[in-house]
């Protein structure tokens, strides 16, 4: 007797990337995910399963790894995945599963000048505003008469500063 499988497989889930996403230094991640065990995945860098695709490779186990993505260009993609089981049934596409590869610096945040004090104020608790690029941590140094050096530190706009115990001199 044969027995007909015309199921197809659930969509595959793709979970991660190594390395994780957003990246600077690998322009070939591996992506990985589960599907349906022993189907035939492939990957498609479209949000829609369209295109070339990777592979196919094998879930075993129900766990999939592509591991020769193509070379990828700065900029975020989407990926995407179908699953072939052994009865040749191919699943609906994947959700997408966003990746950003980014080599470029991001350009110098942006100081709102009228969110700074006047440079004579006496104001020892300023607040400044600034913007910088999406996503992008923020680094900020404050420095002063006397060789005073905040040194650089994780900081959120708007910053304020506490001067109180700092080495500042009127003037």
């Amino acid at each position: 007797s044969t027995l007909l499988d015309a199921t197809r497989p659930s969509p595959p889930v793709i979970t991660a990337s190594t390395p994780a996403s957003p990246n600077n230094d690998s322009i070939t991640p591996t992506i990985s995910g589960t599907a349906e065990a022993n189907s035939a995945v492939r990957l498609y860098p479209t949000s829609n399963c369209t295109g070339t695709p990777v592979g196919p490779v094998t879930a075993a186990g129900g766990v999939f790894s592509f591991a020769a993505v193509p070379a990828l260009a700065d900029g975020t993609r989407a990926f995407t995945a179908t699953a072939t089981d052994t009865g040749k049934n191919v699943s609906l596409c994947s959700a997408p599963f966003s990746y950003t590869h980014d080599t470029q610096a991001p350009a110098a945040p942006v100081i709102d000048e009228g969110s700074a004090p006047a440079p004579d104020s006496n104001d020892d608790t300023p607040t400044y505003a600034f913007a910088g690029e999406a996503n992008a941590t923020l680094e900020c140094r404050l420095t002063g008469p006397d060789s005073f050096d905040s040194g650089y530190q994780g900081c959120t706009s708007p910053h304020p500063y506490n001067l109180t115990d700092a080495s500042f001199e009127d003037g």
